[in-house]
């Protein structure tokens, strides 16, 4: 009993690590030492727990052997099968028989093979046949065949018990095929109807709104998309390197709406599903709508650049080219094993996409007739905020802060600059420049990269007008820069935090400074380096990113911000490794890890983890790698 219980600690521990490699170690450990020593009842835990790390941690091509095994100790050994490691089995069907046609190599007999074999067990164990007809459903549509608008309506009317899947998946699901197949308007009501509902898992609404994005784009309706884009943006899960699919719909609804920028910008954010490691089903469908979007980027701004290492692509029309070769070699691989024409046709049905009429609008911000950002009128609820005229600055900024802790950022924004106007009529430009900060970094988390960079710039002038302390301009500055960078317009901000940087030297030099001002302008200092180093780092500028990066974590360690220096450290190493040093970039990333798990930031940390054994086994040092997952654990 006690080795039980050490064994269960055990998988709770690696239950808890971040998906990735270091996780995957960690259960391959476990599973050894569990075959090797026992207890025999712990058999069917550990390899569920292997098979889920594999799969989670895009190494799923891994998991077929011992799901096999899995389902084989079912078989011959139930009884050591406690009901949680039974329950686990039957629900790893669901994306374990999905990642079997996801590798064109699986035969077509063995995908058929499975699908039965999964039907029987369901069966057999008197569960219901919801995940069973989704599945079917799902192979019939891979394959473009002609029972799979039948197979979808037999999955949506299979009787389901709320405990035994997802519905909020499976209303995702349903408007995605809805959409897909022409029925944009189907797919806006019933993805309603359950954001009317509530449903929500780890990785809903993010994908349902963003179908609801595209749908409302598809029926002329710009606004709504522009409000269900962001909500899906919004609502993505921190450290959740999946959703494809909503990502691909973000990407295809900015491209075809025609904002282009926004439409390589995401592609960036997405690189990691390029990657030639990612399951190829999947890769095949990013590149899919990375080829169609590009196609309308570079037809009207062919010399886009675009920032992707590892893909021999610098414009959009490069972009373009690639993705488009890349999807095509991809899908005639899987139409070969498929037998048939399904996934090249879809492939050349989005390269005929056309931009839509009606372009998707972004801004929340705009320069008004006397050059002072002014909201956009993004009204769409009667029961959107409105301002009173009769309020005072201090009253708008605090109903401002208020929407913007709500989420509610757009209004926000636009209490923020009526706040700002009251401000300056009330002869207190200090604060109408800090209120104008505020709506540039509520317009900028909406998507408003351009609308945010003017509103700084604004917000600037009007901070130096008023006397900003140095400490100040440094916090707008330094939040300034990355949307700078984004729009291609940062000599004036990265001009400015460098004239900054100076300034904060010579001011800690002064000998009669207070305590808590020195305190404050060695925050400052940090935070610039840090942000200097960021900016640098994504314009190529990498010795001098990695020298800033570990000036910033070492000023941030003093001041005894332990999560700050980690993530100073963690860029150097990201740097150092793409820049193919990896042995320095090795001795950073174990300085982030360690400043995360003194912060008690153990996701982060086993993120990095993860990065550090992937780096560790490029080396060829799988002991060190061990060593690590071992150590995290």
């Amino acid at each position: 009993m006690e080795l039980e219980n050490e064994i269960d600690l055990e998988l709770a521990q690696v239950g808890a690590m971040v998906h990735g490699s270091a996780r995957v170690i960690a259960a391959e450990r476990l599973a050894r030492r569990v075959e090797a020593e026992g207890p025999e009842s712990r058999l069917p835990a550990v390899t569920g727990q292997l098979v889920e790390s594999y799969v989670w941690g895009r190494e799923a091509e891994k998991a077929f052997v011992p799901f096999t095994r899995w389902l084989r100790l079912y078989d011959e050994r139930s009884e050591l099968f406690r009901e949680e490691d039974r329950e686990r089995l039957f629900w790893s069907f669901r994306w374990m028989v999905s990642r079997a046609w996801g590798y064109p190599q699986v035969s077509f007999e063995q995908i058929e093979s499975t699908l039965a074999d999964m039907e029987r067990r369901f069966a057999e164990a008197g569960l219901p046949l919801d995940a069973v007809r989704l599945d079917q459903f799902h192979w019939a549509w891979a394959r473009g065949a002609d029972d799979t608008e039948e197979r979808f309506w037999a999955w949506v009317h299979t009787p389901r018990r709320p405990e035994d899947t997802c519905l909020a998946c499976d209303a995702a699901g349903e408007g995605g095929y809805l959409f897909e197949t022409g029925r944009p308007a189907e797919a806006v009501r019933r993805i309603h109807e359950a954001l009317d509902q509530g449903l929500s898992c780890l990785t809903e609404p993010a994908n349902m709104l963003a179908t609801l994005a595209e749908a409302h784009l598809e029926l002329g309706e710009s606004k709504w998309a522009a409000r269900a884009l962001r909500a899906s943006i919004a609502s993505m899960p921190a450290f959740h390197e999946g959703l494809g699919g909503a990502r691909g719909h973000h990407i295809r609804t900015f491209a075809r709406g025609g904002q282009l920028e926004r439409a390589l910008r995401h592609v960036e954010k997405s690189q990691f599903l390029l990657d030639a490691n990612e399951i190829p089903e999947t890769r095949m469908w990013f590149l899919v709508d990375v080829a169609g979007s590009t196609r309308l980027v570079a037809e009207q701004a062919p010399e886009l650049p675009v920032s992707l290492p590892g893909v021999p692509a610098r414009t959009a029309r490069e972009l373009f080219a690639w993705s488009e070769r890349e999807a095509r070699r991809l899908a005639e691989a899987f139409d070969a094993r498929n037998r048939g024409s399904f996934h090249v046709r879809c492939l050349d049905e989005v390269l005929s996409w056309e931009p839509v009429p009606e372009p998707l609008e972004l801004a929340v911000l705009e320069l008004g007739p006397e050059g002072a950002p002014r909201a956009v009128d993004l009204t769409l609820d009667e029961d959107e905020p409105r301002p009173d005229p009769e309020a005072s600055g201090a009253e708008l900024e605090h109903r401002a802060d208020r929407l913007a802790r709500q989420d509610r950022l757009s209004p926000a924004a636009s209490f923020y600059v009526q706040a700002a106007e009251k401000y300056l009529a009330e002869g207190l430009v200090l604060e109408a420049g800090i209120a104008e900060a505020s709506a540039a970094h509520c317009a900028y988390q909406r998507e408003d990269a351009p609308g945010a960079d003017l509103t700084y710039r604004h917000a600037i002038g009007l901070l130096r007008a008023g006397g900003a302390s140095t400490t100040l301009l440094a916090q707008v500055v330094s939040a300034w820069v990355p949307v700078a960078v984004e729009t291609g317009s940062p000599a004036e901000p990265l001009a400015l935090l460098l004239e900054l940087r100076a300034q904060v030297e010579r001011e800690l030099e002064l000998p009669e400074t207070p305590e808590p001002q020195e305190r404050a302008l060695r925050v400052a200092l940090a935070e610039l380096l840090d942000t200097l180093a960021r900016a640098f780092a994504s314009g190529g500028r990498g010795s001098e990113a990695v020298a800033l990066a570990v000036d910033a974590a070492e000023r941030f360690a003093g001041l005894g911000r332990v999560r700050d220096a980690a993530h100073a450290f963690w860029l150097a190493g990201k740097v150092l490794g793409g820049e193919g040093r990896e042995e320095d970039a090795a001795d950073h990333l174990e300085s982030a890890i360690e400043g995360f798990g003194i912060a008690r930031e153990r996701a982060l940390r086993d993120r990095v983890a993860t990065e550090l054994v992937d780096l560790l086994r490029s080396l060829g040092r799988d002991e060190d790698a061990d060593a690590v997952a071992r150590l995290h654990a």
